[in-house]
């Protein structure tokens, strides 16, 4: 009888002790998800705009593919679940130390001879890297830790080893004013000039549906009624990018994949953007073009406040050196100015695997072939190749298998996504003062 009220005593105790760790584990989360959301963005009042949450009830092929991409989780809230890096007893170059407190996961270093700890509350990034997000002193913006996880390498490298320009160690990346842009929906930094308050706002982090399709607060709503709903209703109120012709699609993705100046950027610091898809860059900015290819006048008043504008998004021959600003090479080929290139040509949001998001069809040849004739592209008139040996040898490429990567200047990878589609000898590229795309 002993035996057995011991072992009932014991199990008691193991219970409590259970129940007390899962206790203290729900507390831990809930004070961290409360001191997280003071120091990230707040929701703005969504008044066109709904949210991707409603999308899902009359689209869940569409939104599931969008939920496991790498566009959604390009902002997140800085979980365990969210951060690839490894974030316990790590120590980096610089001496600060990673860890979790409890759900928190902090960066502690050494500033000004006195020991500071801060919390990553936000991440920037899934596929081939990822940042990490610091409240600065005040709370109101974030700064990124100096160091970046490469995911495929699995290691963390200087912020200013992941760019193509040369090393500045006084940068400071600041994700209200500068991420915001491209990586949330919406976004409104709320800088507002002169009175040194920051109000930071989103409708949604990531790159989510309202990003593309427009605000959806409309559609939504008018289309509670079922008999509203289906392929005969009429979409007029909300954006789909495959029923818009060809460069009309794609300054949809030029919206983050260009470079770009805000007719007012003053207004945008503060109140955020006043367009939406799909409205064209000319009615609310200017794409910046390098001089070589284009006149773009406005870059005038931008050199003189930063005189290495140019030097730090554009190779000398003028091609793009910024990962992510795909459409601003693609346009310099003669495939958009003189056909029908777009984005969709190749790639498809919804029906193509995360990694590339290449629609079926668009891999190897194929993306070419779809509008040149591949009896033309296959003769040796076009490729000055035989049609066996070294020249008709299949090149993988970014997951491309493509002869028509190996003869035209196609280059598309993480460190320099250019997209352009040129027929440059590939001795060029050793050149002085080229770009490594050929």
């Amino acid at each position: 009888m002993r035996v057995v009220t011991s072992m009932l005593l014991v199990a008691a105790a193991l219970a409590g002790t259970a129940a007390s760790v899962r206790v203290q584990r729900l507390h831990d989360s809930r004070a961290w998800i409360s001191e997280r959301a003071r120091f990230t963005p707040g929701l703005r009042a969504r008044d066109r705009y709904i949210g991707s949450a409603a999308c899902r009830g009359c689209h869940p092929q569409a939104w599931e593919s969008w939920h496991h991409s790498h566009h959604r989780s390009m902002t997140q809230l800085a979980s365990r679940e969210s951060m690839l890096a490894r974030w316990d007893d790590v120590v980096l170059p610089d001496g600060a130390s990673l860890r979790h407190d409890g759900e928190r996961p902090v960066v502690e270093r050494v500033v000004s001879g006195r020991t500071q700890i801060d919390p990553v509350v936000m991440t920037t990034g899934s596929h081939h890297m990822q940042l990490y997000w610091l409240p600065s002193s005040t709370g109101e913006t974030l700064h990124a830790l100096p160091w970046a996880w490469l995911v495929d390498e699995q290691r963390f490298v200087p912020n200013e080893a992941t760019l193509l320009r040369p090393a500045d160690d006084a940068a400071d990346y600041t994700w209200n004013r500068v991420c915001i842009r491209s990586h949330a929906v919406a976004g409104s930094p709320g800088w507002r000039a002169g009175t040194g308050a920051i109000d930071t706002r989103v409708v949604e982090l990531g790159i989510a549906c309202e990003s593309c399709h427009g605000p959806g607060r409309a559609h939504a709503e008018g289309r509670r009624a079922p008999w509203s709903r289906g392929a005969g209703a009429a979409d007029a109120d909300i954006v789909n990018p495959t029923k818009l012709e060809p460069d009309a699609a794609s300054q949809i993705c030029a919206q983050c994949h260009s470079i770009s100046l805000e007719h007012d950027e003053a207004g945008w610091l503060a109140h955020g953007p006043t367009h939406a898809p799909a409205a064209s860059i000319a009615s609310w900015g200017t794409l910046v073009r390098h001089p070589l290819r284009a006149d773009t006048p406005e870059l005038d008043a931008v050199l003189e406040q930063d005189a290495d504008y140019l030097v730090d998004r554009y190779w000398p021959d003028g091609m793009v050196r910024v990962t992510g600003r795909e459409y601003g090479a693609m346009i310099e080929s003669r495939c958009h100015g003189g056909g029908e290139l777009s984005c969709l040509s190749c790639h498809s949001m919804h029906d193509g695997p995360p990694d590339a998001q290449l629609r079926a069809g668009a891999d190897g040849d194929a993306a070419c072939t779809q509008c040149h004739p591949e009896a033309r592209l296959a003769s040796r008139e076009h490729t000055h190749h035989d049609a066996v040996g070294e020249g008709a040898r299949n090149l993988i490429f970014a997951g491309v298998t493509s002869r028509c990567t190996r003869l035209f200047a196609i280059r598309v990878d993480m460190a320099l996504r250019s997209h352009s589609i040129s027929m440059r000898p590939l001795t060029r590229s050793t050149r002085p003062g080229s770009s490594p795309t050929p």
